[in-house]
């Protein structure tokens, strides 16, 4: 968490300039490069979910996991077995 706490702090003030800088007409980027500071991060973090993704995948594939989550057993007095 403190990582993404100190990514934010480093990532929202570049944003600011960037977008400052293209409103006041001082830079002639493009948008896309204007927020760059976040889409590049959105973009690593969806490549490392879409890995987890297809990495899970393979798990399941390969070792025949199966997913079936059963509820705890329980007995008459409401105690689990």
């Amino acid at each position: 968490m403190k990582f993404v706490k100190t990514l934010l702090y480093i990532i929202l003030p570049i944003e600011f300039v960037f977008l400052s800088l293209k409103l006041a007409n001082i830079i002639d980027w493009n948008w896309s490069m204007v927020f760059a500071p976040l889409w590049i991060p959105m973009t690593l973090v969806m490549a490392l979910f879409i890995v987890c993704l297809v990495l899970g995948y393979y798990n399941v594939i390969k070792f025949g996991l199966d997913i079936d989550i059963k509820p705890p057993q329980r007995d008459k007095d409401g105690e689990e077995s």
